[in-house]
């Protein structure tokens, strides 16, 4: 882990060395597939990455299932965080919706959910970081879903139609791998694609240190769009 009195800037210039370092499209979703140019934006990451010295090597290995463990927590939270809202009546009907439904997180349920999460965590250590000490995914799976998307949607099934876009960065708040996502370029649509690098626990130092590493070998020279 860093030194918490060190900037974030000191520890991010430091050399990373040379890493070992394990590449994915393989959606922590089953059953998701990564957009081709998802796909194509994380393979190339993977070359550069490679080209900066760094062992890289593609993992087969299969993501473990984490619902139990994240959907205890998420209503625990937004239950608990509901009640610091100053003007809780302000909130938004799905998400004053989902506080109501939290009542069952609870006591003995988070408690079997944090245990669930230590599990999950030894069996990604296990699976993907035992013979690398960095993973690359795509940050989000798919391209940006069309506006309008959770329009008229309850807390329920807007919670089906997010998990696969969001469930490859939910993965590291239950487990607590520190994760970073950094830019991979633009789809052909114009909207920014990023991948995702996760590390052991305790190790964000070097995922800063990556990602100026890759950002120093070549600057992104990337226009966004302005929407007007």
């Amino acid at each position: 882990m860093p030194n918490p009195q060190e900037p974030f800037a000191l520890t991010a210039a430091g050399d990373p060395g040379p890493r070992r370092i394990a590449w994915t499209t393989r959606s922590v979703t089953p059953g998701v597939r990564a957009d081709p140019q998802v796909a194509a934006a994380s393979e190339e990451i993977a070359r550069r990455l490679a080209g900066l010295g760094h062992r890289v090597q593609r993992t087969t290995a299969r993501w473990p299932a984490f619902t139990d463990a994240f959907m205890p927590r998420f209503y625990a939270g937004m239950r608990i965080e509901g009640t610091q809202v100053e003007h809780p009546q302000r909130l938004e009907p799905r998400t004053r919706q989902t506080i109501r439904l939290s009542g069952w997180a609870r006591g003995p349920v988070v408690t079997a959910a944090l245990r669930r999460a230590e599990r999950i965590a030894a069996t990604v250590d296990r699976r993907f970081l035992s013979d690398a000490d960095v993973v690359v995914l795509p940050t989000l799976p798919l391209l940006p879903a069309p506006i309008g998307l959770l329009d008229g949607l309850d807390t329920v099934r807007a919670q089906l139609a997010t998990v696969p876009y969001v469930a490859n960065t939910a993965l590291a708040n239950v487990t607590g791998h520190p994760a970073i996502s950094i830019p991979a370029g633009l789809s052909r649509e114009g909207w920014p694609i990023g991948v995702q690098l996760i590390a052991r626990r305790g190790a964000e130092g070097l995922l800063l240190a990556l990602a100026h590493q890759r950002e120093k070998s070549r600057p992104a020279a990337i226009t966004y769009p302005i929407l007007l």
